[in-house]
C-alpha cells in the first residue's frame, strides 16, 4: 500500500511539471511586469517592457494588439499601435493576463478627415470639402461619420477615405430641410436621428434616404414639452440624440432640462430630469452596450450617467466653472457640449469652452488628451489645437472624431 501512495505521489508531480512546462516553456516563473519605458508616446513608440519569465508571450495595449520586435526572457520590445489609447499593458501567458501596474499614457496623432479652415459648402474629398458650423457628430458600423451642419441645415457623410456627401437635407429651413440641426446618432440598421433644434424635433433619416419626424415639431414651430404619442409630443430645442441596441431614442431635451426617451414606434416619455432631478441645458448624451446614458450637462458643468432604472449620479465635475484635471470629483469644465464612451468604460468630453478634449477614466481620473489654447494644428495631440470642439464619437477601434466648429473641420484622434 505504501509503495502504491508514493506512486501515486510521484505521477502526480510528474502531472503537474509536464502542464507547467506548457503553460511556461523552458520551466521559466510566471511572468510578471516590473516596468516599462518610455512611460507614454503615440503609435510607433518602441517601448521595451521588463520583467519576467516572458516566452512567447503577446503583447497589448489598452486590449490592442502590438507588434513584437525582440524578446528575452526579462524584456519584450514592442511598437505602440494604433488607436491604443491610454490604459493597461498586458502581457498574455497561456490563459492568464499579466497588467501593468501603471497605465501607458498613449499620445494621440489629430489629423483633419475633412474640411477646411475657410467654411462654407462643398462636397469632395478631405480639404476640397467644406462644412459650415459641423456640430453633432456619429459613427456607423462601418467606420462612416455622420456631420449635422448646423449652418447650412444639412446631413453630410463623411466615408472612412474622406468622401463628403450631402444625404439630407436642402439648404433651406423649409419642410424638406433641418433648422439649425445639432445633435446626430446612428442606429445599427443604418438610420441616422437627427436633433433638428430649431424645429424642436427629432428626424429619422433612413438608409436610402428617406427623411420622416420621428417626434415633435407640431407645436407651430414654438418649442414646448408634451410626452405621448410622436405625432403630439413637443420639445425645446433638443440638442443631441443617441440611440440604444433595440432602437430607443435619447434626447437631450436643452430648454426643457430632461432626458427624453422616444421608443422605436414614436413613443416618447420623460426618461430624467424635471423636479428634484435638476439638469441645466443639457447639450450633450450617449447611450452604452449596457443602457446606461451620460450626459453632458453644459451649463451645470457636470458629467452625468443615468442607470436603465433612471438614477443619476454625477461621474465627473464639481459644478464649478474652468479647467481641472485630476480626481473626478474635483475636475472642472467650461461648457462640455457632446460625450463619448468606449468599451473599456473610458468617457470622452469635448471641452468645448476650454478647447480641449477630455478623459474620464474608469478609476475616475480627469485627464486632457488633447488641445489647450484657441487655434489649429494638427500633430500629436499635446500640441494639437482646437476651436470649440462641439461634437465627439469614438469608433470600435479606439479611433475618436471631433466636430470642431469654429475651424470646420471633423478631426480624427489615433
Amino acid at each position: 500500500m505504501k509503495h502504491i501512495t508514493y506512486l501515486s505521489i510521484f505521477l502526480t508531480g510528474l502531472v503537474c511539471l509536464a502542464s507547467c512546462a506548457k503553460k511556461y516553456p523552458g520551466n521559466l516563473p510566471e511572468p510578471k511586469i516590473t516596468s516599462f519605458a518610455p512611460a507614454g508616446g503615440p503609435k510607433g513608440t518602441t517601448v521595451v517592457i521588463s520583467g519576467t519569465g516572458f516566452s512567447g508571450n503577446a503583447v497589448m495595449f489598452n486590449g490592442v494588439p502590438a507588434t513584437t520586435a525582440a524578446k528575452t526572457s526579462t524584456s519584450i520590445t514592442v511598437t505602440v499601435p494604433a488607436g491604443a489609447g491610454i490604459g493597461k499593458i498586458a502581457v498574455l501567458a497561456g490563459d492568464k493576463r499579466i497588467n501593468s501596474a501603471n497605465d501607458f499614457q498613449f499620445i494621440y496623432t489629430v489629423s483633419t478627415l475633412a474640411g477646411d479652415s475657410i467654411g462654407g459648402y462643398a462636397d469632395g474629398v478631405g480639404a476640397a470639402a467644406q462644412f459650415d458650423y459641423p456640430s453633432g457628430i456619429a459613427l456607423d458600423a462601418l467606420g462612416n461619420v455622420f456631420v449635422a451642419d448646423l449652418f447650412w441645415g444639412l446631413l453630410r457623410k463623411v466615408t472612412p477615405a474622406g468622401v463628403v456627401t450631402t444625404i439630407a437635407g436642402d439648404r433651406s429651413t423649409g419642410p424638406t430641410g433641418f433648422y439649425n440641426p445639432a445633435g446626430v446618432a446612428a442606429d445599427a440598421w443604418g438610420n441616422v436621428y437627427v436633433a433638428d433644434t430649431f424645429r424642436h424635433r427629432i428626424v429619422k433619416v433612413t438608409p436610402a434616404g428617406a427623411m420622416f419626424t420621428l417626434a415633435g415639431g407640431n407645436n407651430a414651430g414654438q418649442p414646448g414639452y408634451v410626452d405621448g404619442p410622436g405625432n403630439v409630443a413637443q420639445f425645446a430645442y433638443p440638442n443631441a440624440v443617441a440611440v440604444d441596441a433595440i432602437g430607443n431614442v435619447y434626447v437631450a431635451d436643452t430648454e426643457n432640462n430632461m432626458v427624453r426617451r422616444i421608443t422605436p414606434v414614436g413613443m416618447v416619455s420623460t426618461f430624467a430630469g424635471g423636479g428634484a432631478q435638476s439638469f441645466f441645458h443639457p447639450r450633450g448624451i450617449v447611450v452604452d452596450a449596457a443602457g446606461n446614458v451620460y450626459l453632458a450637462d453644459s451649463q451645470n458643468q457636470l458629467i452625468r450617467k443615468i442607470t436603465p432604472a433612471g438614477d443619476i449620479t454625477t461621474i465627473a465635475g464639481d459644478g464649478g466653472r474652468g479647467y481641472i484635471d485630476g480626481p473626478a470629483a474635483t475636475a472642472r469644465f467650461l461648457n462640455p457640449c457632446s460625450i463619448a464612451v468606449d468599451a473599456k468604460g473610458s468617457v470622452y468630453v469635448a471641452d468645448t469652452g476650454n478647447n480641449r478634449i477630455r478623459r474620464i477614466s474608469p478609476a475616475g481620473m480627469v485627464s486632457t488628451i488633447a488641445g489647450g489654447f484657441v487655434g489649429f494644428a494638427d500633430g500629436p495631440a499635446n500640441t494639437a489645437l482646437f476651436f470649440f470642439p462641439r461634437g465627439i464619437s469614438i469608433d470600435a477601434s479606439g479611433n475618436i472624431y471631433v466636430a470642431d466648429v469654429g475651424n470646420n473641420r471633423i478631426r480624427k484622434l489615433q
